[in-house]
């Protein structure tokens, strides 16, 4: 199921052990009107093997990450911050965003792509090969990523 958020109000959305997976286009997508969107994560939240991203955020949004964040093998980027967008990511000392195996069209996307304003704090992050972290325009914050483990094959 693909689960996508239109905000015209500022919203808040949590979302605790929830999967968007096998979708046709991305598996989650945040979009407004220049309205916030916080969006806090518990326990897991897999984004898997969708044929866009397995993230698009095109809104103001705060993101929360006190659990598990698993976006692999989509089509396009794991995550992408689309541009002139601001977004915080925070990852909780207990929480984890993995962001592994992405571009699976072969077509130069990145685990992560900031291509907005786009913050990282905490250290629970796991993207790209050695432990690179993706792309964006010049200047760019990107977040220091370990290194990908082998994905699951599932």
């Amino acid at each position: 199921m693909s689960f996508d958020v239109f905000a015209d109000a500022t919203m808040i959305l949590r979302v605790k052990d929830s999967e968007t997976s096998y979708n046709g286009l991305s598996g989650f997508f945040i979009q407004g009107s220049n309205r916030r969107v916080d969006f806090e994560v518990e326990g897991f939240f897999n984004s898997r093997y969708n044929e866009g991203s397995g993230m698009f955020v095109f809104s103001r949004t705060l993101m929360m990450v006190k659990g598990v964040v698993n976006l692999y093998k989509n089509k396009y980027s794991g995550l992408i911050i689309f541009s002139a967008t601001t977004v915080n990511v925070v990852v909780d000392k207990r929480g984890a965003l993995n962001s592994c195996s992405n571009d699976q069209s072969e077509n130069g996307y990145e685990d992560i792509y900031n291509g907005g304003s786009g913050t990282f704090s905490g250290d629970g992050y796991t993207c790209g090969t050695g432990g690179n972290s993706g792309t964006g325009p010049s200047g760019a914050n990107l977040p220091v990523c370990k290194a990908c483990p082998s994905c699951p094959s599932e």
